[in-house]
Order: structure tokens, then C-alpha cells, then sequence
């Protein structure tokens, strides 16, 4: 078996690990995984970014946001170098990290991000792939939060016409869509129209999942 084989099934291993909630076991596995490959295989190498993601998943579920973080970053680093600016990979990895910068309230970062991914999507599945609809939701969240409401709404809005297109209005990502576009309105003092909303969305969950469903406020 090759090195970099061997590698790739310890980061099978230390993921199951994290699966189980044994997070010792995990970061220790993981930590050495990238160790090694780094220096085996080198910082240039397109696994290096899968490694040092994994790591960064524990970091994450243990409250080791800084390192977390770092990781990610250097993972974003080492896909720009071996893939490109709009590869997929990459722009998973930068929501990844837009996610981390999220719940730390970096929301500046965390925006510029989902942009650079969201463009990264533009190119590589075309503005009306089912798969943008849930990165301009998430963008729009983020938007929210820096009390950039028009473009929240703008954002919301083109979601809601690509769900239509590929999932029906009756998904529940369309019921989600509403949800935070009432939430917005509201904050806008535009009760009327954050009440339609909200009906709307309490509508469609009621259709997709069902009366005995329990709705979680998001």
C-alpha cells in the first residue's frame, strides 16, 4: 500500500472515531495524519486540504474554533494553488469556512466567502442549478446580520425563482426562504407584508411535512 493510501484510510479511521463521539482518539489520529503527510508529501499536495479539513471538523465539534479556522484557511490556500479560483472543491471549502466565520460573528468574512463560492457555482452549474438556490439562502442570511436587508431580499427572492424551477414552491427550503424574508420585512416595519410571509411559510411546511410536524423557529 502507498503512503498517500494509507493516509486516506487513518482519516477514514479518525473520522469514524469523530462519528462516535470519541473526539481524543480523532484529533490525535487526525493531528498525526497531517503531520506525517505533510511532511512525506509535501504542502503542495491536493490531499493536504482534505486532511487539514477533517482536523478542522473536530476542532469545530470541540470548541477549537481559532484552530478550526486556521485549518480551513490553509485548506482554502492549498485548493486555490492546485485547482483554481472556481474549482468546486474550493468553494465547498470556503463555505465551510463562511460557516465557522458565521458562528463566530465574523460576518464580514464569513459574507465575503459565500460570495467567492456562490461565483464559484455561477460558473461551474450555471444560475439556475437547485444546487445555488441553498448558497444564496445561507448568503442572504449572513446579509441579514450586516443589516444589508435589500440585498438579503434580492438574494431570497432569485432563491425562491430557482426553487420553482427545480423543486416546486412547496419544498421546504421555499417555506425557509419565506421564513427570513418575514423576519426582514419585519425589520423593516413592513408588518403587513411580514405577516403574509410568514403565513406563506407556515403554509408550505404544513404541506411538505405535515400537520403532526413540529416547527422549529430557525
Amino acid at each position: 500500500i502507498d503512503e498517500v493510501s494509507l493516509f486516506e484510510r487513518q482519516a477514514v479511521l479518525g473520522q469514524i472515531y469523530k462519528s462516535l463521539g470519541n473526539y481524543p482518539k480523532a484529533t490525535d489520529l487526525l493531528s498525526d495524519v497531517l503531520e506525517q503527510a505533510l511532511e512525506r508529501l509535501g504542502q503542495k499536495h491536493p490531499n493536504i486540504a482534505i486532511f487539514q479539513n477533517n482536523l478542522a471538523k473536530v476542532y469545530g465539534e470541540i470548541g477549537r474554533y481559532d484552530e478550526a479556522i486556521l485549518l480551513l484557511e490553509q485548506a482554502i490556500e492549498s485548493d486555490l494553488d492546485n485547482f483554481g479560483k472556481f474549482h468546486p472543491k474550493l468553494a465547498i471549502r470556503q463555505s465551510s469556512l463562511a460557516t465557522k466565520n458565521n458562528e463566530n460573528g465574523r460576518y464580514e468574512d464569513a459574507a465575503i466567502l459565500l460570495e467567492q463560492a456562490l461565483e464559484s457555482y455561477f460558473k461551474n452549474f450555471g444560475k439556475n442549478h437547485k444546487k445555488i438556490a441553498v448558497r444564496q439562502y445561507n448568503l442572504a442570511k449572513v446579509y441579514r446580520k450586516l443589516a444589508r436587508q435589500l440585498d438579503a431580499i434580492n438574494l431570497l427572492n432569485m432563491a425562491l425563482i430557482n426553487i420553482e424551477m427545480n423543486l416546486g414552491l412547496e419544498h421546504p427550503i421555499s417555506a425557509s426562504c419565506h421564513f427570513d424574508l418575514a423576519f426582514i420585512y419585519q425589520d423593516l416595519g413592513d408588518k403587513p407584508q411580514s405577516s403574509t410571509l410568514f403565513q406563506k411559510s407556515y403554509q408550505i411546511r404544513l404541506k411538505a411535512l405535515g400537520e403532526d410536524h413540529q416547527i422549529i423557529n430557525q
